[in-house]
C-alpha cells in the first residue's frame, strides 16, 4: 500500500453533480470531507495516457483543526497505474503531488516520484486560501512524462512511466471542492513537452 498520513477512512459516497456550462461540456463537481488525522480519497477523475491533459478546479472548503493533530492538513493528486490508489504499491506505481499547509494559507508543494516511498520538496510554495478556487493541469509528454500547472504556473516537470495513469485526489484533515470536465483531452503535436 502506498504509505500516507493518518488512519484511512472511507468517504460517504461523495455525491458528484454534472452541470452543463454555456461553452462546454458538463462539469462535474465533487465535494470531499476528512476530519483532522483522517484521510479520504475520490473515485478516479479521469484516466490520462500520453499526449493527454487535464484541468481540474478545486476549492478549499475548509481545514478541520484539532490542536491534537498527529498529521498535516493536505490536498494531494495522485497518479496510479492502479485504478485503486489505496492498493498501489509505490515501488511500482504512481507519483503524487501533495499540497500541505505550512503556515496560514502558504503550502508547500511536495511530490513523490514513482518507485520512491517518501516524497521531496520541489521548493515550491503556493497560496490556497479557503473559499478561493485553484486550477491544476496535467499535461502528459509523448514519452509519459508529467508536467504540473498551478494557476498557469509550472510546477514541476516529473518523468513518468509511458502506460496510461488515473488521476485521484485524497484530502488529510480537509474538505474540499473539485470540479472538472470527465475525460482528458488531447495535447496538440509539436506542443512543448510541458
Amino acid at each position: 500500500m502506498l504509505g500516507g498520513c493518518g488512519s484511512s477512512s472511507t468517504a460517504t459516497s461523495p455525491t458528484a453533480v454534472a452541470t452543463p456550462t454555456p461553452a462546454g461540456p458538463a462539469r462535474t463537481t465533487l465535494s470531499l470531507n476528512a476530519v483532522a488525522d483522517q484521510q479520504v480519497y475520490s473515485s478516479n477523475l479521469t484516466q490520462l495516457a500520453p499526449n493527454q491533459s487535464f484541468s481540474v478546479d478545486f476549492k478549499l472548503d475548509r481545514i478541520n483543526t484539532n490542536p491534537n493533530a498527529q498529521f498535516r492538513y493536505a490536498i494531494e493528486f495522485w497518479f496510479t497505474r492502479t485504478t485503486d490508489p489505496t492498493v498501489a504499491d509505490p515501488a511500482t506505481d504512481g507519483m503524487v503531488l501533495s499540497l500541505f499547509q505550512v503556515q496560514g494559507n502558504t503550502w508547500n508543494v511536495w511530490i513523490r516520484h514513482p518507485g520512491d516511498t517518501g516524497y521531496v520538496s520541489t521548493g515550491v510554495q503556493a497560496q490556497v486560501a479557503a473559499g478561493t478556487q485553484k486550477t491544476l493541469r496535467v499535461v502528459r509528454g509523448p514519452n509519459g512524462d508529467i508536467g504540473l500547472f498551478l494557476d498557469g504556473a509550472s510546477l514541476v516537470g516529473v518523468p513518468m512511466y509511458k502506460e496510461s495513469t488515473y488521476v485521484t485526489v485524497r484530502l488529510v484533515g480537509t474538505g474540499a471542492t473539485f470540479t472538472f470536465v470527465p475525460g482528458a483531452t488531447s495535447t496538440s503535436v509539436g506542443s512543448s513537452r510541458f
